[in-house]
């Protein structure tokens, strides 16, 4: 029997290895030709240029949708600026809060409005995003139809003085660790980078609140220390987030408004803004949130969220509570 069993080992093996070796070779020409792909583009995300075709964009747009609806997840961008949507090539620096602890409703449902809109495209909006997102395969691809481009300084000063609108999160990472479905919570590095490259280029800020993107998910503190000392001393954002039963990482029935406030002017052109000067335009911005929350919030926020203000913390300098009625030091 012994011999029998291995005579018929012996007779299946060559045919397993025939079935094996085409696929084998399929897998191997796919992954030579991506990276043949990817060599030949590996600089697309320093370049505005508009990144694959419309149509698949579009597509990708409806399939998302599809996908997120039997979740609950929908959203729609409105404009809070009397001069309503843009008619015409438009510059601004957006300034994109909350982060969330996965910013599922602006990467799923704002970037690609941003993309698709006639009116929205006029704005030539360029994403920030961090370097290490290009060298993962599937993503980086999403990421550059989306508009994300490198987010070094170098970048987005060429970007500026090519003509694109830019956006970032001012908080980053820290805001992203530091998410809580309970409060809303908003953060400005210390250096305030943002406004000094907005008054460098001389574009004016565009504060852009997405209502909702803070509620997507169950926020935990969990690790909280560990991961606060990631993202300061590796740039590294992890979340702990859960969703219906305890699920992880499964988004909670949401409906979202990508709410985009009035400009903030800075002024003219100026490569070596004072302390004061920054200062004053940090606090049009601190002004501009405060009015967006009162005039949004009671509508968009789980009134107990709503109820308990937006907490804006300039990093190492000061922290303001902006509440529906007032604004109070914290």
């Amino acid at each position: 029997l012994p011999i029998s069993t291995l005579d018929a080992e012996a007779r299946v093996q060559p045919g397993s290895r025939s079935l094996q070796d085409p696929a084998m070779t399929v897998l191997g020409g796919v992954l030579l030709a991506y990276l043949v792909f990817f060599l030949l583009t590996c600089r697309a995300h320093y370049s505005g240029d508009e990144w694959g075709p419309q149509w698949l964009s579009c597509g990708l747009e409806v399939a998302m949708r599809v996908m997120l609806k039997p979740f609950g997840l929908s959203s729609k961008v409105v404009f809070d600026d009397p001069a309503g949507l843009p008619t015409a090539p438009l510059q601004r620096f957006g300034c994109c809060s909350p982060h969330g602890a996965f910013p599922v409703m602006t990467m799923s449902f704002g970037m690609f409005r941003f993309r698709n809109d006639p009116a929205l495209r006029h704005f030539r909006l360029r994403n920030a995003g961090a370097t290490v997102l290009f060298f993962i395969p599937i993503l980086r691809e999403l990421l550059l139809i989306l508009g994300v481009r490198d987010a070094s300084r170098a970048n987005l000063q060429k970007l500026l003085r090519e003509g694109y609108s830019v956006a970032l999160c001012p908080g980053g990472i820290w805001e992203q660790v530091n998410a809580d479905h309970r409060k809303e919570k908003c953060y400005c590095q210390r250096g305030l980078g943002f406004i000094r490259l907005a008054m460098e280029a001389g574009v004016p800020l565009l504060p852009l609140y997405t209502f909702g993107e803070g509620q997507v998910y169950h926020t935990h503190t969990i690790g909280l220390g560990l991961r606060r000392w990631m993202a300061k001393k590796l740039r590294v954002g992890i979340p702990v987030i859960t969703g219906p039963w305890g699920l992880p990482c499964t988004p909670l029935p949401t409906k979202a408004e990508h709410v985009m406030g009035r400009p903030i002017e800075v002024g003219p052109p100026n490569a070596a803004p004072t302390e004061e000067q920054v200062t004053a335009v940090y606090a049009r911005y601190e002004a501009e949130m405060h009015r967006l929350f009162r005039a949004h919030a009671a509508r968009l926020l789980p009134p107990e969220v709503a109820a308990k203000g937006l907490r804006l913390e300039w990093l190492g300098h000061r922290t303001r509570v902006l509440g529906l009625e007032a604004t109070v030091l914290d």
